[in-house]
């Protein structure tokens, strides 16, 4: 027999029905119940893959699956009267696992989602919105851990998100009821707990700090950011829903979806203010990530948001299609795009006006790029 320590609950319905467990050498088993008697439970344990466990918490796989892939078929039962404490002992199965009679049926899949209301228990304690952030890519399957690179892309692209959905929530938003956050550098949210326990748990608190009424200002932008992961969370019928927010938050959110098919990853995540009932919780798996990237890729006009700008051409170059428009809000440059609009005829000095399409990128700092191209020209009044 050889012991193995309870690592963490993954189903709960009148007890233990799921969990984890790791051996004394950090292996990873997975145990099921197959028995609940008055004084005792029995359970199914098998070896498991990190990187299997990880997509089966992810919802990529169902439990029997996991289990099939069980190292040389070996598996073991144990038994328990409800305490994990101690370590458990495992026996030895005879026979395949098929055979066991043990399997849970096809399609038993674990979303871990969480739902334990962590956000709100800490945003009613720190009187503060509250967003925990988990990603799921592979080398958080075996340990609490993941790649700088991977961690530092993930919280600029959700910023990215963020703020394209707070700007893009402002627009329906009258004026004078605005207590608007300065969202030139995008610092809407602070790191605060960099690596809960979690699949790799990030928690963040909002810049600015609810009003005397405890309203959050930054609840419009998550507000409509959780609607655009629900209404675009299907790779089938992504596209129909995004039009909805055409433009730089369309695109911010095909850019993170891209980004979390790259990693092999999927993301959860949840929020809370002061006063709100309940956590909100939302976020896609890596296979629907993967699918979303694939169904978007060609539809580049999702992500180009519409633009006039209004002023004095400064400058133009006719052989580059590059041009400057001297704009209320400073110099406006940009150019057009290959085989477009032909700029001969403008003259320097004269005002015009231009209708752009402008799409967002971020540079290696995080910095967004804006990147404008002319699709049509007006004469200036």
């Amino acid at each position: 027999m050889k012991p193995i320590s309870f690592r963490d609950t993954l189903v709960y319905h009148d007890g233990v029905e799921v969990f984890g467990a790791q051996d004394s050498i950090g292996g990873n088993y997975i145990g099921v119940m197959i028995e609940s008697q008055s004084d005792r439970d029995q359970y199914l344990v098998a070896g498991v893959n990190p990187n299997r466990l990880n997509e089966f918490r992810a919802g990529d796989i169902d439990m029997k699956s996991l289990l099939l892939d069980t190292p040389d078929d070996q598996w073991y039962v144990t038994w328990t009267k409800g305490d994990f404490s101690r370590p458990l002992e495992l026996t030895v199965g005879e026979g395949s696992i098929c055979d066991s009679g043990y399997l849970p049926n096809d399609g038993f899949v674990l979303c871990e989602t969480p739902r334990d209301d962590q956000p709100l228990l800490r945003a009613r304690e720190e009187n503060n919105l509250v967003f925990e952030l988990r990603a799921t890519p592979p080398e958080t399957g075996n340990r609490h851990r993941i790649r700088m690179n991977t961690l530092g892309s993930l919280l600029l692209q959700m910023q990215m998100v963020l703020r394209h959905a707070y700007s893009n929530a402002l627009k329906d938003v009258v004026s004078r009821t605005r207590r608007r956050i300065d969202t030139t550098d995008g610092h809407l949210l602070d790191v605060v707990v960099p690596a809960a326990p979690g699949s790799f748990q990030i928690i963040l608190e909002a810049v600015r700090r609810p009003d005397l009424f405890g309203f959050a200002e930054l609840e419009r932008g998550l507000q409509r950011m959780d609607d655009v992961f629900e209404s675009a969370s299907n790779p089938e019928t992504a596209r129909q829903g995004l039009r909805a927010y055409k433009g730089h938050l369309a695109g911010s959110y095909i850019k993170l979806m891209r980004f979390l098919a790259d990693n092999k990853s999927g993301l959860q995540y949840g929020w809370a203010s002061p006063m709100s009932e309940a956590t909100k919780y939302s976020g896609v798996s890596k296979t629907v990530a993967r699918g979303l990237a694939e169904s978007l890729a060609e539809d580049t006009s999702l992500g180009r948001e519409d633009v006039e700008l209004r002023g004095a051409l400064e400058r133009v170059n006719f052989g580059a299609g590059t041009w400057g428009l001297n704009t209320a809000d400073g110099m406006k440059v940009g150019s057009v795009m290959e085989g477009g609009l032909n700029l001969s005829g403008l003259t320097i000095r004269e005002p015009y006006v231009f209708e752009c399409e402008e799409v967002v990128d971020l540079d290696a700092t995080g910095r967004e790029v804006r990147t404008l191209y002319l699709n049509r020209i007006q004469e200036g009044p």
